[in-house]
């Protein structure tokens, strides 16, 4: 279900009764996860590109728990300024960085060729610069855009040490996916170990 959450922002849900009754209609089915986890996905290409494969992407995802919250406004951002940020921001930004504060994790949907548009570094400018106010500290991002067999592009996630412990650095690579529900998928996983606590290391007792 497609529903208008502010005329910034668009949230894709799947339908709420359909869900609680766990009837399989091919959009939705039971939700089997307690926890919830958002997705802010930033629209840099026409929606209507890939308004297919976000709808399909939402009704996998909703009956684990993971909501996607589309951002299609970027036309409407100002060119970043300092001066901006010192004064009441403009209606956009501030949706945009709302968004992006309730969000777990971030989606970045462009033509990707190497290289981020103008329009959508723009939107990362907001959401990144002045450190202290950063919307996207610690949370996974991914910026990718359609290909001839899917999708791919670049996103940052959690090194894994080769004990299989999480380490707090975090890594920049390469990310090619097959649907926009498995991209989805991969950044909740990524948002949910963000969200719990890290493991302590194991200590071993030198008299053993």
């Amino acid at each position: 279900m497609l529903s208008d959450k502010t005329t910034e922002h668009i949230g894709y849900q799947c339908d709420q009764e359909s869900a609680d009754h766990g009837r399989d209609d091919g959009s939705c089915a039971q939700r089997t996860s307690v926890t919830s986890t958002t997705v802010l996905v930033i629209a840099g290409i026409s929606i209507s590109a890939v308004s297919r494969g976000l709808t399909h992407a939402a009704a996998l995802s909703s009956p684990n728990g993971i909501t996607l919250n589309v951002f299609d406004s970027l036309a409407y951002l100002p060119h970043y300024s300092e001066t901006l940020e010192t004064n009441r921001l403009p209606r956009p930004v501030a949706a945009l960085r709302d968004a992006a504060i309730e969000a777990h994790a971030a989606m970045v949907l462009t033509h990707y060729y190497g290289h981020i548009p103008a329009m959508v570094h723009n939107a990362i400018d907001w959401l990144t610069l002045r450190w202290n106010h950063s919307a996207l500290h610690n949370k996974p991002l991914a910026v990718i855009g359609p290909t001839k067999g899917g999708y791919s592009g670049v996103w940052s996630r959690h090194h894994a040490e080769e004990s299989g412990r999480i380490a707090g650095a975090r890594v920049i690579e390469l990310i090619t996916v097959t649907t926009l529900h498995e991209a989805v998928t991969k950044l909740a996983e990524q948002a949910n170990i963000t969200k719990q606590p890290p493991s302590p290391i194991p200590v071993t007792d030198p008299h053993r």
